[in-house]
């Protein structure tokens, strides 16, 4: 943790522990700043909306999705069954 800096320290001219001491406050309290932000603004509501938007897609999309795969596996499983009668025979 960075000590915090003297008035003395400053008048002398050695502000780089000072410059220090102000960045490191000002990254602390950025996440404060940023969360208070986004409620002031109700970008806290968005995650919520966008997953609910996400949960009604999901199952039509993993229907179709079930269709395709299962009808490619449909015709590989032909497909192999007619290799392997040509094969046979």
């Amino acid at each position: 943790m960075c000590p915090q800096p003297s008035v003395s320290q400053i008048a002398k001219g050695a502000i780089g522990a000072a410059a220090n001491y102000i960045e490191k406050s000002i990254v602390e309290s950025l996440p404060l700043v940023i969360s208070f932000l986004a409620k002031l603004l109700g970008l806290d509501k968005l995650a919520p909306a966008i997953k609910a938007i996400i949960e009604k897609l999901r199952t039509p999309v993993n229907k179709a999705l079930n269709t395709v795969v299962g009808g490619i596996a449909k015709a590989g499983s032909s497909a192999v069954g007619k290799v392997k009668g040509a094969v046979g025979s």
